[in-house]
This record gives C-alpha cells, structure tokens and sequence, in this order.
C-alpha cells in the first residue's frame, strides 16, 4: 500500500528500481489530466469534417471516446491528429447512400470499429490496407485526404489547423503557428486541462534524485505543456526534456527523431542525462510502455512505470500488466513513496 492506495509491482523488477537515480515523465494522463482537451478536440474536430465534409451532424451518443481508446490501445496513435484522421477514414468509408439515416446505428458503428481493427500498424499502413481491401473506397479516401491535407502540419494541413485551433484557441494556436484562426473559437480547450502532479511530489522526487534528473518525454508542444503547468514548470527547467518542437527541429536536422513508440525521444532525453544506472519512465499508454520496450532494445537501462487515474475503465491496469509494464500506480503522486519503498 502507497499513500493508502495499492501499487503493483513486478517482483523481477525490484532489483532495478534500486538503481533508478532519474525520472522522466510523460505528460497527458500522468502530469496532466487532457481528457477535457485533447480528447475533446479529437471529437469537435471530427464533427467539423463530417459537418462539413458529409452534412452529417454527430449525435450526442456516438461512441468517439470508445474509438479513441480502441486506437490508442494499438499503442501506434500516440498523435491525436493520426487518431482523428483514422476515424474520419473509418466513418466516411462505411457511409451509406443515406448517410444521416443509418449514422451512428450499432450496425454501422460495427463496420467502423471492424474498419479499425486494420489500424494496429499505424495511420499510414490503415490507409493502405482500407484502400487494398476496399477499392471501390479508394476514391472517397483520396477526396477525403485531399480535403484534410493531411499527413502535414498547421500551415500545410487543414485537419491540422483545425485541431490545433480547437484545442489552443486563437491566442495560443497564432503564437504557436504564426496563423490566423479558422473556425473562430473565443477560447481553447487546453484551459479545461487540470494539472495532476503536486507540487510535493516534484519536490519529493527533486530531493531524492535532484531537479536535473527529472525530466519530461512528451508528445505535446512545450508551449502548451508550460502553460498548463505553469509555476511547476520550473521543477523541470534544469532537466532533459523532449517536446513535439524537438521532433521537427531533428528532423530538420535530417536525423531519426520518431515520435512514439519509436524509442528515439526517450534515447535523446537519455543521452542528456549522461551516465545513468537506471533511467524510469513514466507514463498511461501502450505506446508509452512500447516506446520505453524499444529504448531497451538500444540502451538497456530504462524501466517503466504505468499510471491509471484518468483512464476510463479496469483494463488499463491489465493491458499494461499483461503487455510487461514494471510498476502500475494509480497516480504520479504515488511514486515518491514507491521509489522510497523500494530503495
């Protein structure tokens, strides 16, 4: 028992956690509490295309967040974006000849959960597979990619824009990407976004390993990640980081920077660090837990630590149990008194 509350931790595990002397964290779902924000922005931002796309109109009832989870759970759609553009292929290429008749019945939601299952591999061999295994779609997925501009960023993309937009507003999203807004929103989602870790909890982990050896391994931008956490910030100024920014600014570079699962964002903030007899990495997801599976394949030195607080049902614990997660807490905020536990 942590804090009153049950942590799990995997017996041939113990004797590694014993050499942790750095954290790194990954943001939403464990700094951060996002469902509000991002996980919102992926259903306003399919109701624009279908709206926009299709004149359909999404019901209260459409189960979105049940094919988030479903897509996340392939641990290949760590980008939202990917994620979004997955559903909008799925239910565009299922609509019938009276879409608005038979949109959102369990039927067609069963053709579109079926279409998904193809995603296990990530959003551009998705693409592939629907048009190989459905060629009468073929030109229904190229009217509809060609009408997103999608893959491709803010300035190229209009998927991107738009979810970009919803989820910064118009203040951040124009200092984040220097463009003017699309859909006219007053305010964006991230100002729904709750902040999970404690200020205690950063202090605690400061004190045990020092404030240089705590750092951060997001998909996020960091503008949006200091915003959301504000003063807390500062806990990791002195540590390594690895941002969405960091990602474009590599690949410039013409080096490999994937982002999740491939394991080069935590390989870049490992090689910060330094010397390290053991590097943990905290994180919600299944491509947090594979990004960290893969990083050992290079630098067999990192461990991974689940948190569960924000997931939506039990079988977050077990996915990340069966697939070989090291710890399991329901909350950062329980870490302290696990590596303390344990040391």
């Amino acid at each position: 028992m942590l804090n009153g509350k049950r942590g799990l931790v995997r017996a041939s595990s113990k004797s590694r956690f014993r050499l942790i002397d750095a954290v790194l964290f990954d943001c939403d779902g464990v700094l951060i509490d996002s469902r509000a924000s991002y996980d919102r922005a992926i259903e306003m931002t399919v109701a624009h295309f279908l709206s926009d796309i299709s004149g359909l109109n999404m019901k209260p009832k459409f189960p979105i967040y049940e094919l988030v989870d479903y897509l996340r759970g392939t641990g290949q759609f760590n980008n939202d974006i990917d994620t979004t553009a997955a559903i909008l292929v799925s239910i565009l290429v299922n609509l019938p000849s009276h879409p608005q008749d038979a949109f959102g019945s369990e039927a067609f939601m069963n053709r579109v959960l079926t279409l998904l299952e193809m995603a296990s591999h990530g959003f551009p061999k998705f693409v592939q597979g629907v048009r190989a295994s459905s060629p009468n779609s073929a030109s229904r997925i190229e009217g509809l990619l060609e009408r997103l501009s999608y893959p491709g960023n803010p300035k190229t993309s209009l998927l991107c824009r738009v979810f970009n937009e919803y989820y910064y507003g118009p203040v951040l999203f124009r200092q984040l990407c220097g463009l003017a807004p699309v859909v006219g929103r007053k305010t964006g989602l991230i100002d729904a976004e709750k902040v999970i870790v404690s200020a205690d909890t950063l202090r605690s982990l400061s004190s045990l390993l020092s404030s240089r050896r705590i750092g951060i391994v997001s998909g996020r931008s960091r503008l949006g990640t200091e915003y959301t956490l504000g003063v807390l910030g500062g806990f990791f100024q002195d540590g390594p980081t690895a941002f969405l920014e960091d990602e474009e600014a590599n690949a410039g570079a013409g080096e490999a920077f994937r982002g999740k699962p491939g394991p080069e964002p935590l390989l870049h903030a490992a090689a910060i660090l330094g010397n390290s007899n053991g590097i943990l990495y905290v994180g919600d997801s299944a491509e947090d837990l594979l990004m960290t599976q893969n990083a050992n394949l290079r630098r067999p030195s990192f461990s991974f630590c689940g948190v569960t607080g924000t997931a939506r049902g039990p079988s977050r614990t077990s996915m990340l149990a069966e697939r070989g997660a090291d710890a399991i807490l329901e909350s950062v905020n329980d870490l302290p008194a696990l590596l303390s536990s344990i040391r």
